[in-house]
C-alpha cells in the first residue's frame, strides 16, 4: 500500500517509487484518485491536454473529490477557502493559462535575466566568503534560503527592509501546500498569506506612480495586443513568484549540495568543466525533484 504519509517515508521516497514502479506503476488508491509511476505514464499524462488542473472542474461532477485542505480552510477561514489558491497560474487551464503566461512570461526578457547574473555571484560570493572563519556552513541556512528570496526582491524591484517580513511570510504560507496540517498551522499560513498579499498590495500601487527598470514595473505595463493584467492577477503573480520561485530554489540548492557530495566523481566532473552546468541542473532537478506531484483532473 503507498502511504506517502506513513513516518520515515521522505527519508528515502525513491526506494518506494522504485517498488512501485515496477509493480503497480498505476495505482489506484482508496480515494479513487490515480497514482502514475512509470516516466512514459506521466509523460503522457502531463501531455494531454483533455485533462485539467482546475479543482473546480472536478468538484462539479464530483463533490466527493473534495480535500481535507479545503473543507479545513473554509471552515478556519469562510472568507476566504481555498479561492486564491485555485485562481493561481498553477492551476487554471487554457485558454486562461496560456492568456495569463504569454504576458507574464513576455517580461523575462533575456536582457533581463543576464542583468542579473552579476548580482547572483556576487550574493554566492559573499554567502562562501563566510565559509572561511569557521570553515563549514549550513547550505540551506546560508545559502540556499536567503539566496532566491533576495534575488527575487531584487529582479521586482522591492524595497529592502521588507524582505526578512516577506521571507517568514512566505516561508509559513507555502505549508499550505502540504498535504497534511494542522488547525493552528493551517491558520498561521494562511493568516501570512493574507498579510503578504495586503503587504504586496500596498507595494504595487506605489510602484504604478513611481515605475522603473525593474520586474513589477514591467509586470504592471505588460500588454499583448491590448490586454493587460488585472490588478488580481498582478497580486497573484507577484505572492507566486515569492512563494513557488523560493521554496523550489531553495530545495534545489539543497538537494542537488546534498546528492553532489554523495557523489564525487559527478562533482569533480562538474568542477571541471563549466558547460556541464545547464544539464547538471536539468538532471538535479529530475533526480531529486523538489516538487514530488503535479496532479490532473479527468
Amino acid at each position: 500500500m503507498f502511504n506517502p504519509f506513513a513516518p520515515g517515508f521522505f527519508d528515502d521516497p525513491y526506494s518506494h517509487y522504485a517498488v512501485l514502479r515496477e509493480q503497480d506503476p498505476v495505482h489506484r488508491t482508496p480515494f479513487d484518485v490515480w497514482i502514475l509511476f512509470g516516466y512514459e505514464e506521466c509523460n503522457t499524462l502531463l501531455r494531454d491536454q483533455s485533462l485539467s488542473v482546475e479543482m473546480d472542474k472536478a468538484l462539479a461532477v464530483n463533490p466527493a473529490m473534495r480535500t481535507q485542505r479545503m473543507s479545513q480552510l473554509e471552515g478556519l477561514f469562510p472568507e476566504v477557502g481555498d479561492a486564491r489558491l485555485n485562481r493561481s497560474i498553477l492551476f487554471i487551464d487554457p485558454p486562461d493559462h496560456t492568456r495569463l503566461r504569454r504576458l507574464v512570461s513576455s517580461v523575462f526578457t533575456p536582457r533581463r535575466i543576464e542583468s542579473l547574473r552579476a548580482m547572483v555571484r556576487s550574493l554566492v560570493d559573499l554567502a562562501l566568503d563566510g565559509v572561511e572563519g569557521p570553515g563549514e556552513m549550513d547550505v540551506i541556512a546560508d545559502l540556499a534560503f536567503p539566496l532566491p528570496f533576495t534575488v527575487i526582491s531584487e529582479m521586482l524591484g522591492m524595497p529592502d527592509s521588507d524582505r526578512d517580513q516577506l521571507r517568514a511570510w512566505s516561508h509559513r504560507a507555502v505549508k499550505l501546500l502540504d498535504p497534511i496540517l494542522s488547525d493552528d498551522d493551517a491558520r498561521a499560513a494562511v493568516e501570512s498569506g493574507m498579510a503578504m498579499y495586503g503587504h504586496c498590495s500596498e507595494v504595487i500601487a506605489w510602484k504604478r506612480k513611481n515605475l522603473a527598470d525593474d520586474l513589477l514595473s514591467a509586470l504592471i505595463t505588460a500588454e499583448d495586443e491590448g490586454d493587460t493584467l488585472s490588478a488580481e492577477e498582478l497580486l497573484d503573480t507577484v505572492v507566486l513568484l515569492f512563494i513557488a520561485g523560493h521554496e523550489t530554489t531553495v530545495n534545489l540548492i539543497g538537494n542537488g549540495t546534498y546528492r553532489l557530495l554523495g557523489n564525487r566523481s559527478q562533482l569533480e566532473r562538474l568542477r571541471d568543466d563549466d558547460s556541464l552546468d545547464r544539464a547538471a541542473i536539468e538532471e538535479l532537478l529530475r533526480f531529486d525533484s523538489p516538487v514530488q506531484f503535479s496532479r490532473r483532473i479527468t
